[in-house]
């Protein structure tokens, strides 16, 4: 976690010859980190969730999987406004990215 904290995969190196090695490794590591994050609890570890949502997102923005978590765990640490903000950043962002509406409300996504 500590390394992904500092953002994606050598994004300062850019070669046309290693996009799909960092494209490989960047997939696996959302994978690891979605999959430890939906191992968590989110009541007892709702921060933890937080910054595992926010790494995630350091190699993918759009990352449905982190939106979801990160919301969630917003809201069971009361933080339910910030929780929403984040949400909205989220939906504007994939909206530039995608030219298309995000299908999911913040209700949907922190329902249990």
């Amino acid at each position: 976690m500590e390394i992904t904290q500092k953002g994606a995969f050598l994004m300062n190196a850019n070669y046309e010859w290693l996009d799909d090695f960092k494209s490989d490794v960047s997939d696996k590591i959302v994978d690891t980190l979605v999959a430890y994050a939906e191992k968590c609890d989110l009541k007892t570890d709702a921060e933890f969730i937080v910054h595992l949502a926010d790494c995630i997102f350091n190699f993918d923005r759009s990352n449905e999987d982190a939106i979801i978590l990160k919301c969630k765990a917003e809201y069971c640490l009361g933080k339910h406004s910030l929780g929403k903000l984040t949400y909205e950043k989220f939906i504007k962002e994939y909206k530039q990215l995608y030219n298309e509406e995000y299908k999911r409300s913040f209700n949907e996504l922190i329902k249990f």
